[in-house]
């Protein structure tokens, strides 16, 4: 989140399918999301699309529902030209040295002066994927019955 607010471009989320599990006091919704973002890179506008889970855990206290717990989890990200003329020309080396999950917005982080985080959560370790989910039913199941 501290990444996000410090960005200085505008990344709107653009939120896909939810879904929502209810048990009492307790609800956990996985919204999928398509953070957005344009930029210029060697000269030409391009569109960077990160693809990404976000998680909400959520309870009911004194009768109003409140976020608990956020996460999200990276899922696969591209940097494409905007116009259909344009060529966007880079070396593969450029992107090898981050995460699969999110190495095009790490790259564009970087080029904005920010450090990208790269232990977030991401589908190329699926063990930590896993162990969210885990952690999130495990959490929801203990909801009022």
């Amino acid at each position: 989140m501290t990444a996000s607010s410090e960005s200085p471009t505008y990344a709107p989320h653009k939120i896909h399918n939810s879904l929502t599990w209810l048990n009492g006091d307790r609800a956990v919704t996985i919204m999928m999301a398509t953070i957005q973002n344009r930029r210029t890179i060697k000269d030409v506008a391009c569109e960077l699309s990160t693809d990404t889970q976000l998680l909400f855990s959520t309870q009911k206290i004194d009768g109003q529902w409140y976020i608990v717990r956020f996460e999200s989890i990276y899922e696969q990200d591209r940097l494409i030209p905007v116009l259909p003329d344009a060529t966007l020309s880079m070396d593969s080396a450029a992107l090898a040295k981050y995460r699969q999950s999110y190495a095009c917005m790490s790259f564009c982080m970087e080029q904005s002066g920010i450090g990208a985080n790269q232990e977030l959560a991401g589908r190329d370790r699926p063990e930590t994927v896993e162990k969210i989910y885990t952690d999130l039913k495990k959490w929801l199941e203990e909801g009022i019955r």
